[in-house]
């Protein structure tokens, strides 16, 4: 299983699973219940961060499936020991996370949050690391930061470098997305300073962060080169997870800049894409905005509607992307929205605003006048 872990940190996804099947022969020889649980609970937590990585939906609800078998035995079975139980449910909650329900996985969260406290130092961080980041993904902003900051304070005491990395990227995407540069900024650099060469968890997700943020202050010629080298890296690794967001930004970016080829480039693409692409931790509200506005000027049947579907598809999974498609609709297709969704712009604007998304808002009205005015259509 460390060999899977260091696998999986070098983006070898065929050798992490040929490692894993491995695992899976020798699973049935460990006696111990407690260290059989924990085993299969590290196997099936590697296995959906593999097939997540690869975009195996089959392969990763197939592991989600035992997952949650193995989490409702734990549960039940008093002679399994705390980190045993604690690892089976995480295996699980993580699944449930982008998958199924932010609301699904805090409950699962929830059902072992004293026995956290009685777990191993690294067992603890993880479920700290996993309901930080659902709670993110509820705009439960000053609960998330707090499961970082303890998770980042016993990596710290461990001297785990590539965790302590990974937790400062998730404080920085908490800033990020609540609009705060200067804490963003802080704690991008705290990244930095760590130093370490995980390809995907920490360099992949530090450097879209730092062309997110560019493109959100408006700097959009300068956050086209990171965007490009984010690109780079998952094509150069096999990681398709996060590749539909990454080429949607490029789009919007194009859009905003009236760059036709490359708008060309990228609506390929994404015609292209599968929906076992669409799956996973990425951002998908940006692919829906691509896809919403290119669908507007084409004049595409039902563009609107597929937009209102991806944004009540989203509540359930990460209602900072359901807020920002909400407000979009109402931008980009105005009373023809309001009325397929039932509420009106400012009811969605002020969603925003109550959720510490606010500066959203006015980024995305002058994102839409920009790229209409370059496309010629009329917002």
């Amino acid at each position: 299983l460390m060999l899977v872990e260091a696998l999986a940190e070098a983006a070898d996804w065929s050798q992490a699973r040929a490692a894993i099947e491995s695992v899976n022969g020798l699973l049935d020889s460990v006696e111990d219940p407690s260290a059989a649980v924990r085993a299969r609970a590290e196997t099936l937590y590697w296995t959906l961060k593999v097939t997540t990585r690869q975009n195996d939906a089959k392969g990763a609800s197939e592991a989600a499936r035992r997952a949650q078998q193995l989490s409702n035995r734990a549960l039940e079975d008093s002679a399994i020991d705390t980190n045993a139980r604690v690892n089976a449910v995480l295996s699980y909650a993580s699944y449930a996370a982008f998958y199924e329900s932010s609301e699904r996985a805090m409950s699962l969260l929830d059902d072992v949050r004293d026995l956290v406290e009685l777990a191993d130092p690294e067992i603890a961080e993880r479920a700290r690391l996993v309901r930080g980041t659902v709670a993110i993904r509820m705009a439960r902003w000053d609960e998330g930061e707090y499961e970082f900051s303890e998770a980042l304070r016993h990596a710290s005491k461990r001297n785990d470098l590539v965790q302590q990395a990974g937790l400062w990227n998730n404080l920085a995407c908490s800033a990020l997305e609540q609009g705060d540069w200067s804490r963003f900024s802080e704690w991008a650099g705290k990244v930095e300073d760590v130093r370490v060469c995980d390809t995907l968890d920490t360099l992949l997700l530090l450097t879209l962060n730092r062309a997110n943020a560019l493109f959100y202050q408006g700097r959009a010629q300068a956050a086209v080169s990171l965007y490009g080298k984010a690109l780079e890296t998952v094509d150069a690794t096999g990681s398709a997870e996060f590749r539909p967001e990454i080429l949607s930004c490029q789009g919007l970016i194009a859009l905003q800049l009236g760059d036709t080829t490359e708008v060309g480039r990228v609506w390929r693409d994404i015609l292209g894409t599968t929906p076992s692409q669409l799956l996973g931790t990425q951002e998908l509200f940006k692919y829906e905005w691509f896809r919403a506005f290119m669908g507007k000027n084409l004049g595409l049947d039902g563009t609107p509607e597929r937009l209102l579907a991806a944004a009540r598809e989203q509540s359930k999974l990460d209602v900072l992307s359901h807020y920002k498609l909400m407000w979009l609709g109402s931008i980009l297709f105005g009373d023809t929205f309001a009325t397929l969704a039932g509420r009106q712009a400012r009811d969605s604007r002020r969603d925003l605003f109550d959720n510490r998304l606010g500066w959203f808002a006015g980024f995305a009205q002058r994102w839409a006048r920009a790229a209409a005015a370059k496309s010629g259509s009329a917002i």
